[in-house]
């Protein structure tokens, strides 16, 4: 799942980021960011992690991810694994979300920033 990534700065609607799969995954970013950014990751949510802490760093929120149902599928995946207390705030960091919070903000979070459904993202599309 590779993509041909534009050079162009001054054109950002062409930038895209994606994940590589592979054993490492890699996360690959426009060529002005890809030498200062670009890496290797254990898995592919690693990945999708970096190329959004990226974008938010670089604000380029404008510039496309190749494929954000995946990214937003593999976040999911993540998060799943992140345990919640009695009053369903996270009981360990994850991402740039602190521990302490609460569950359905970061659900808002997928939905704004992605695209995506949390509701879709739980119980699958039909």
């Amino acid at each position: 799942m590779s993509s041909t990534i534009k050079t162009s700065k001054n054109d950002t609607s062409n930038h895209v980021f994606t994940v590589i799969p592979g054993d490492p995954y890699r996360s690959v970013f426009p060529a002005h960011l890809a030498e200062e950014c670009g890496a290797d990751h254990d898995t592919k949510a690693d990945a999708w992690a970096w190329i959004l802490r990226v974008r938010r760093e670089e604000n380029a929120f404008n510039w496309k991810l190749e494929s954000p149902t995946e990214c937003a599928t593999e976040l999911w995946k993540s998060l799943s694994d992140i345990p919640t207390n009695e009053d369903e705030e996270i009981d360990q960091d994850w991402l740039d979300f602190e521990k302490g919070t609460p569950r359905e903000e970061i659900w808002v979070w997928f939905e704004r920033s992605l695209n995506v459904s949390a509701a879709e993202l739980m119980y699958g599309t039909e």
